[in-house]
């Protein structure tokens, strides 16, 4: 893992050139309007004295040079050693992909309130580190050293936590400053461009073009999607267009890698998605958490399990063929229809909406309800129950239920759940239909 480190931060990964090419500035040396006016004088370390409001920390006032033409800003050298270490680790240990990411954005900051670098120098910095991490990551001959640095951190780190590393790289512990993923993002942000003015783009129909090789970033975070589907998440999760400094002809700048980690932000056609759960770590169980829109819409295959948080519009329907696909929200499951030809479709938000039909011919619905709740599952068209569907039902309260508690409310109802399982001991559940709706009598055992 630290010879990948060390690799991406090899003697062709310097922001030096930039510097000596640019020789923009550093902050301290440039009044409010970008002009150098030395004053002539020197201060107490014998370092000339320019007029400007900026202020360098104590600590950094003896890093200055005196030879500005060898001491540019742009761009910021330690931004891009910060992004290609933290890319380099996020891509040994994805667990912690988005907390890395936070850090280096984090790190990078300080270059700024030092003194020592502007938000200019910073986002070039940023932009460089994400490319020459990329570049280096691709290249084929670093190709089994990725592997094996992968491998290495994830055996080293069972070896301590136990099999599930991301349940362990997620659990709060004293100190650690970056555990609280919209914390993280609240960080991230607004240092995308410091808030620099954006502008028109010259045609704003242009679709984002993704970098070339830009989806090797992703590839151990999201590592059951292919090259292609990677890429569709980095497009789909980019940033606006309109910013000079982000808009460069690569456009490495329009990256988002802290959403990207989060999945798709958009279904543009269809998407099926596999996830094989003896395969562990990500490839078993992930999840999607943006607000996912789009034409399209999903299809889960594979024994594994997906759980969708986002607020989610996507239009083209949502179809479970295998495994588990996990309703955490409200909207989870877009704005289309819905159907469960197989494996489980899990709702652990108290109510998930489905806008247009839900059909079920086989698999398992499962769901919680509580006494006096509304139905855990509500339908603006109709919902079609077929003969091989099976209700799951898990009681989220216990004691005793005297009144019927939903479990579907539609437009319509036709069909019959075949079978009824209650997970929870101590209870039996007896089907109960009406026109509209689905309730359950719980019995206890």
């Amino acid at each position: 893992m630290v010879t990948l480190v060390n690799t991406v931060r090899g003697n062709w990964s310097s922001g030096n050139p930039g510097k000596f090419a640019y020789q923009y500035p550093r902050p301290w040396r440039m009044t409010d309007d970008s002009e150098v006016v030395d004053t002539g004088a020197v201060d107490e370390f014998g370092y000339p004295v320019y007029d400007s409001g900026v202020v360098v920390t104590p600590q950094l006032l003896r890093q200055r040079s005196t030879n500005p033409a060898e001491d540019g800003g742009y761009v910021s050298g330690h931004t891009n050693a910060l992004f290609m270490a933290a890319l380099a680790f996020a891509y040994a240990v994805p667990e912690r992909f988005q907390e890395l990411v936070t850090a280096a954005y984090d790190l990078a900051h300080t270059r700024i309130v030092t003194g020592m670098h502007s938000p200019v120098d910073v986002i070039g910095g940023r932009v460089l580190g994400t490319a020459l991490t990329a570049a280096i990551l691709s290249d084929p001959a670093n190709a089994t050293l990725k592997a094996e640095a992968r491998a290495q951190a994830l055996a080293y780190f069972q070896a301590r936590v136990g099999t599930d590393v991301f349940a362990a790289a997620h659990a709060a512990s004293p100190g650690y400053a970056y555990a609280d993923r919209e914390t993280n993002a609240a960080i991230v942000r607004p240092r995308f461009t410091y808030g620099l003015p954006a502008r028109r783009p010259s045609n704003p129909l242009t679709p984002f073009a993704v970098p070339a090789g830009a989806e090797v970033l992703l590839e151990t975070r999201l590592p059951y999607l292919d090259a292609a589907q990677r890429r569709e998440v980095l497009r789909t999760t980019g940033l606006a267009a309109g910013n000079p400094i982000l808009d460069g002809p690569e456009q490495w700048g329009r990256l988002n890698l802290f959403a990207a980690a989060d999945g798709y932000g958009a279904f543009d056609a269809g998407v099926a998605v596999t996830l094989d759960a003896a395969a562990g770590g990500f490839s078993a169980a992930d999840t999607w958490r943006n607000d996912i829109n789009g034409r399209g819409g999903l299809v889960k295959l594979g024994s594994g399990s997906l759980t969708l948080t986002g607020d989610n519009a996507y239009r083209g329907g949502t179809t479970v063929a295998e495994g588990t696909l996990v309703a955490a929200s409200k909207s989870a499951l877009g704005s289309g229809d819905v159907t469960v030809s197989g494996g489980t479709l899990r709702l652990t938000a108290p109510k998930v909406h489905v806008s247009g039909g839900f059909r079920q011919s086989s698999g398992t619905l499962a769901v919680t309800v509580r006494p006096h709740g509304a139905a855990p599952l509500t339908v603006g068209d109709e919902a079609v129950i077929g003969s091989g569907a099976i209700l799951s039902v898990a009681v989220g309260q216990a004691g005793r239920y005297d009144s019927p508690v939903p479990v579907l409310k539609a437009r319509r109802v036709r069909g019959r759940f075949a079978t009824v399982v209650v997970t929870t001991p101590g209870y039996h559940a007896d089907l109960l239909q009406h026109g509209d709706a689905i309730a359950l009598r719980l019995r206890e055992a």
